[in-house]
């Protein structure tokens, strides 16, 4: 009787205790789930930020492109009148076009990188696309501090220099003007193309 009474307790308690890792199991699993359900809806918020940060990007670098490549043209047709010895005004001696610099929009991911959350996104493909347009947007920005500097540097230049010498410098920084204002060109090309493919590679994250 002693024995029966004792494995009928153990057998009690092996129930009691399944019981009570059942619930902490289904709680766990409740709790994973409902983690899961979080860290995806984070994670499409991201993405759609992404998405909005890409558009606004792409639309800055279209004007800034367009307006660069109107300088270069301008710049382009003074340059073979420099070098033909055609009559110059006096203007075009102190004066460089500006640079046209990009507003870019990439916070999102900036943050997102500088907090070392880039886990979150759990694409690769897009990981990757994101970076790539972040170098893009940043070697544009290196391209555009150096192309500024230079043209600060060349008024300063063409001020000082004196007068009877003053075409055959301006020719001479005119050509490296022009070879600063297509790096900056080809930049901006750059980073539509890297954009325009990481745009694609979120929306297909967020339509699938």
């Amino acid at each position: 009787q002693r024995t029966q009474a004792t494995v009928k307790t153990q057998v009690r308690i092996a129930g009691e205790l399944a019981v009570i890792v059942a619930g902490i199991l289904i709680a766990l699993g409740a709790d994973a789930a409902w983690q899961g359900r979080a860290d995806r809806r984070l994670e499409r918020e991201y993405l759609e930020a992404f998405r909005l940060d890409l558009r606004a990007t792409i639309d800055a670098n279209q004007v800034a492109l367009s307006a660069q490549q109107n300088t270069q043209a301008w710049a382009q047709d003074w340059s073979d009148l420099i070098t033909t010895g055609a009559p110059l005004p006096d203007t075009l001696l102190r004066v460089f076009p500006p640079i046209s610099v990009l507003g870019e929009s990439m916070d999102t991911y900036r943050d997102l990188v500088a907090s070392g959350g880039t886990t979150r996104i759990s694409s690769l493909e897009v990981r990757r696309a994101m970076s790539q347009t972040l170098s893009s947007v940043e070697y544009n920005q290196v391209a555009e501090t150096w192309a500024l500097d230079l043209i600060t540097s060349m008024r300063a230049s063409v001020w000082t220099v004196a007068r009877p010498v003053e075409r055959e410098r301006l020719a001479e920084l005119w050509a490296i003007y022009l070879d600063a204002g297509g790096r900056v060109i080809d930049g901006k090309f750059r980073l539509a193309a890297s954009a325009d493919s990481a745009l694609a590679v979120v929306g297909r994250e967020l339509e699938g």
